[in-house]
């Protein structure tokens, strides 16, 4: 209806007819402005449209059931064809998830009890994969008269927490099978988490490493480089550190700095032990070097021989020139 002010607003109208004893009739017409209730009832549409949830209620007395029509669209369903009671909703799901749901139902309609499931559908929309079902029971006298539930497609955030799980075991598997020792401190150094790695190429145990400072690990001549290292977000390079039997090792860091969801700040350390690849190195150039040499005594012993092998042919020459 319209304002006198020109505004228009939503309203809820009623009539009823009353007849005095002198038969004389008047019409009682209510009129209700329910302008911010159709509001909030299209925000709440529009929410429930953009979480893909719908709502359901069952009643106990009439035993009928009512859906939102959001409920419809998630289970891809026309509210025209589709017969709404107890049993044709049990029948959306399969068989082992029908009868998890029928059991609850049971449970909330006989013993109050609510319930929040995570169910499989059967296939009448194929983008449809995950069911969350909630119910709860409106109770009076101890007796329940009515239940109030939704339904939600959470398909997309149970294959996004699959895609999450995944990754966690990838990093999991990688974290614990590497071969390099890795670290996650917090801003003072303090480690918070190491993997198996570090306790074979340092010698502590897991335990022990969580009462120490990283700096620690690292030799007293390579700390002050490791700690300003630390102050720029990410750092890379070769520095000598210490095992927890005092021997002096030559390692390659990598450290980077993170923030947590919750804005603390930690470091993702990685130490790889050069020992073996230094020794090499030097088993390498020893090689090199006695490779070198021997080519020196090859040279000076070609040089001999050539220069006595010169001076008898010089001799030979100087005596045919005398003849």
């Amino acid at each position: 209806v319209q304002r006198k002010d020109g505004s228009l607003i939503d309203v809820f109208a009623s009539a009823s007819l009353l007849t005095q004893a002198d038969g004389t009739r008047y019409k009682i017409t209510s009129i209700r402005d329910i302008t911010e209730n159709k509001k909030y009832k299209n925000l709440l549409e529009e929410t429930q449209e953009s979480a893909s949830v719908g709502g359901w209620q069952y009643d106990t007395i009439t035993q009928e059931v009512s859906w939102t029509e959001e409920t419809f669209k998630v289970f891809g369903l026309d509210h025209e064809k589709f017969t709404l009671n107890l049993n044709t909703m049990s029948n959306l799901f399969t068989d082992e998830a029908k009868l998890i749901f029928q059991n609850s139902i049971h449970q909330t309609l006989h013993f109050g009890k609510a319930f929040d499931l995570e169910l499989q559908p059967i296939q009448t929309n194929p983008n449809i994969v995950w069911i969350r079902a909630t119910c709860k029971p409106v109770l009076v006298y101890d007796k329940v008269v009515k239940l109030f539930g939704t339904f939600q497609n959470i398909t997309s955030i149970k294959e996004s927490s699959q895609r999450l799980k995944e990754s966690e075991d990838l990093f999991r598997s990688l974290y614990e099978n590497i071969n390099d020792s890795i670290f996650i401190t917090n801003s003072r150094g303090i480690i918070i988490k190491v993997n198996s790695a570090a306790t074979k190429i340092f010698g502590y145990s897991e335990s022990e490493f969580y009462d120490i400072n990283i700096k620690s690990l690292i030799h007293q001549e390579s700390q002050s480089a490791f700690m300003n290292s630390r102050i720029s977000s990410v750092f890379t390079g070769e520095l000598n550190s210490i095992r927890k039997n005092n021997e002096i090792f030559p390692t390659e860091i990598y450290s980077s700095i993170f923030q947590l969801s919750s804005g603390q700040e930690r470091i993702f350390t990685i130490i790889r032990d050069l020992s073996e690849k230094k020794q090499k190195e030097l088993e390498r150039e020893k090689i090199l070097s006695n490779l070198a040499q021997r080519n020196r005594d090859l040279e000076q012993f070609s040089y001999i021989i050539s220069h006595n092998l010169r001076s008898p042919l010089a001799n030979i020459l100087g005596l045919t020139n005398l003849l």
